[in-house]
This record gives C-alpha cells, structure tokens and sequence, in this order.
C-alpha cells in the first residue's frame, strides 16, 4: 500500500516585530552660488528696525571736600651777623684818630664809648697838634677838665648828618651847647663858644657808623667857654 505522506504543520506566527527598513538617508540640497555683484551697482541692503536707546543720566560722583594743601613750614634763616664795632673801637684802630683814642684812654672813658648810643665828633691827629700850638705855655687840664672837654664832643643820641639843623644848638653831654653853622652848599661846622673863625670845627667825614651810634670827624677841636681862645 501506498505511504500516506504526513500533514505538515502550520507555521508558528512571529513572536518579535520585523526589523524595520533602514531609512534612505536625504540628500541636502546644495546651495546655490553666490552671485558676483554687478560693478558700479551698490548691493541693497535690508533695513534693519530702528531701536532708540533711552537716555540714561550719566553719573557724576560727588566731588570731593576741598583739603588746604600741606605746605611744610619754611626752614628759618639766620642770618650771621656781621662784625659790629663800637665806637672806641673805631676811633682807636687808627684812621688819624690815634690821639683822640689816647685822650680817651687818658680819661678813662673807653667803656663809655662802647655802650649807649651816642654821636661823637672826633677831632682828627692835626686837630690835637694845632691845638697844643695855639695853648702852648698854658698849664695842662686837668682830668675832670679833660673829662669835660670830651664830653663836650659827644651828644647823648645818635644823630646824622643829616640829623644835624642848621643854624640851631645842640645840647652836649657835658651840660653845654654847641651850634650848627653851615656855610656853602653842604658844608657843616659844629662850633663850641669857645671857637673862632681861626678853629672853626668843621665837618670833614660824616656818618661813620658804629655798633653804639655815629662818629663825625671834625677837622679842629670843639672848645667850650671855659676854653675859649
């Protein structure tokens, strides 16, 4: 007998989803060239939207308090101070007045001439010598005449040439006046009442300054009354 052949089975259904088909990939469209501009034409250009910035105040910081600048006080300068000389000190470093300085000295008065303030009008060398001439055989002074007689050349404040009026009298340090005559342009004599026109004291250098006043130097000497020639 024939071979009965069997009855296939059925096919069993999938048990998984199939595999999906790959996507085809998408082509990117090339782009197109840019096309060159055409000479002596100017591209347009879109406008853009116009936007107005609002105003915003701009900040000034407050200023400062004003500070007065520190300037350092300035260093003080002392100036040294120049060599003052006196009086006797004047008269009796020499210039023709060594016999003034020696009558001083005689007299004891050299520490007067240092300190105060005065004027003294200084008879010269000659001034000494013409006097001995005109007293000669007369007795020597004594020393309180000697005193008086220098005192009587010397004034208690400082004055000038300028200083001196003319045509006025002038009281001396030994209690005595003597006058102011001037004669010519600026010529100045200063007479004691015991001078004539023979020894007429006249002024030959002014203003000589010292420490303590000022020194005239007068070409005779002054005689008081008591002296008179």
């Amino acid at each position: 007998p024939a071979t009965a052949k069997p009855t296939p089975l059925p096919t069993p259904l999938p048990t998984s989803l199939p595999t999906p088909l790959p996507t085809p990939a998408t082509a990117k469209p090339t782009p197109l060239p840019t096309p060159f501009p055409t000479p002596g034409v100017v591209p347009y250009a879109q406008p853009q939207p116009y936007y107005p910035v609002p105003y915003v105040q701009p900040y000034y910081p407050p200023p400062l308090p004003y500070a007065q600048p520190y300037y350092p006080p300035p260093i003080p300068y002392y100036p040294p101070e120049p060599q003052c000389h006196t009086i006797a000190d004047i008269v009796c470093r020499g210039n023709e007045l060594e016999k003034l300085c020696e009558a001083v000295g005689r007299a004891g008065m050299l520490e007067r001439f240092r300190g105060g303030s005065k004027t003294l009008f200084a008879p010269t060398n000659d001034a000494f010598d013409f006097l001995l001439r005109l007293t000669e055989g007369r007795p020597d002074l004594t020393p309180d005449q000697l005193v008086n007689l220098l005192l009587f050349h010397e004034v208690p404040v400082a004055k000038t040439y300028q200083d001196l009026p003319c045509d006025e009298w002038i009281l001396m340090s030994n209690g005595e006046y003597s006058f102011v005559y001037c004669r010519g342009y600026d010529d100045k004599y200063q007479l004691g009442q015991g001078n004539n026109q023979l020894t007429e004291p006249k002024i030959i250098l002014k203003d000589v300054h010292a420490c303590n006043g000022v020194i005239h130097v007068i070409s005779h000497v002054m005689l008081p009354k008591w002296l008179a020639l």
